[in-house]
Order: structure tokens, then C-alpha cells, then sequence
């Protein structure tokens, strides 16, 4: 099993590397600090199994080379290795090719196991981002909101619901940033939730059941 590494943290990078050298028939192929280092190290005809790749690397990001990295290495499971626990990371990662996630925090000691898990057919998904999975993915009750959003909450959800960033929604709403921020926590507070999509999704079941009239007009 050839086993290939991006992350800017040189502690983390030999911790996995001596896990790695540990188990049978698995050898660390590769090493890089940063996504243009590793396409620089990255011979033409070079096989990678299993790559770990974290999010926040100096020059390009994780999140933003997967497509081109899933595109060159088609074959290779892709493990997002970070100390991000977004749910918008988590999805984007997903939707880019992705075939797992862990957090930094787990203990190296058990990397080798994780890596057994694989190589079983198992899936490398820590447990907390397993359950925002999870929830992601469980359809929201469509019983009538006991909440009132404001005109400027239904407009800002409605924005997120096609796509606009932060930056983005604040420049169409006539707000700053922290004044989307504003909302936005006022809208989790009202809803009960925790993230965006959760919101998004919340907001778009109640409409799609025609009981948006339950909102403030």
C-alpha cells in the first residue's frame, strides 16, 4: 500500500510516517508540506493508494486542489487530516472526492489501526463528523415552525439556499460581513440549530410544505 502525505505540520507528517512504517506491505511513497511541493516530488508514473491532505496548507488549500489532485490520482482514497471541523468543509470535501475525514486530535497510537480499518474495506471518518453526517442528511420534520423570522432572515436564508457565501450575501443585502453574522446567529437561535446547511435545509423543507406564511411578513 503506498501511502502519500500533504500537511504543513512536520511533527504530524513523521508521527503517520513511522506509524506507517510499522505495518506490513505499506510504505510512505511521498511527503510534501504544501500541494505545489507535492506535485513537484510527484513523478509521472507514481501510484498512491491512500493520501492524507490537510485543509489549511500555505499556497493552494486542501479543499481547493482535491478536484485536481482526485483528477491525477483517480485511484487513490483521499482522507481529509485536519483540525477543521466545518460542516461546510466536510461537504465540499465530499462533494470534491473525498473518501473520508479525520480530526488531528485523534491519537497517533491508533493510526495503525485506523489503517487496518481501510485496508478492510472500512470507512476513515471520525466519529464527531460521522454524526454531522448523519444529521446532515436526515430530512428535517416539516411541521409548522414555532419560530418568526424577520424579512431580513428569510432573504439572507433564501441567498444561502442558492449558493452565496457570506461575503457575498452581505454585499447583496446592502450589510457587512458582521452584520450577516448578526443574523445568521439570530437564525440558529430561532431554529434551534448549529450550521448553515441545517438552517438552509430547515428553511427550505418548511417552504417546500407551503407553511412559509408561518414566518414573519
Amino acid at each position: 500500500m503506498e501511502i502519500a502525505i500533504i500537511d504543513d505540520d512536520e511533527q504530524m507528517r513523521q508521527s503517520i510516517a513511522r506509524q506507517v512504517q510499522l505495518l506490513p506491505n505499506a510504505r510512505m511513497a511521498l511527503q510534501a508540506s504544501s500541494v505545489e511541493s507535492f506535485w513537484e516530488q510527484l513523478e509521472p508514473h507514481t501510484w498512491i493508494d491512500l493520501l492524507f491532505l490537510d485543509v489549511d496548507l500555505p499556497g493552494q488549500s486542501g479543499l481547493d486542489a482535491l478536484p485536481q489532485l482526485k483528477k491525477r490520482l483517480p485511484k487513490a482514497d483521499i482522507i481529509i487530516l485536519t483540525i477543521s471541523d466545518a460542516d461546510d468543509h466536510l461537504l465540499k470535501a465530499l462533494h470534491g472526492g473525498a473518501s473520508g475525514w479525520l480530526n488531528k486530535d485523534l491519537s497517533i497510537a491508533n493510526f495503525q489501526e485506523l489503517l487496518m480499518v481501510y485496508r478492510q474495506g472500512g470507512a476513515l471518518l471520525s466519529p464527531r463528523m460521522a454524526k454531522k453526517l448523519i444529521l446532515h442528511f436526515t430530512p428535517a420534520p416539516v411541521t409548522s415552525p414555532h419560530w418568526e423570522l424577520s424579512p431580513k432572515e428569510i432573504q439572507l436564508l433564501r441567498l444561502f439556499s442558492e449558493g452565496y457565501s457570506y461575503a457575498k450575501a452581505a454585499t447583496a443585502m446592502g450589510l457587512t460581513v458582521d452584520g450577516v453574522r448578526y443574523y445568521v446567529k439570530s437564525i440558529y437561535q430561532k431554529m434551534g440549530v448549529k450550521s448553515k446547511s441545517a438552517a438552509v435545509k430547515t428553511f427550505l423543507n418548511i417552504s417546500s410544505s407551503g407553511k412559509e406564511d408561518s414566518t414573519a411578513p
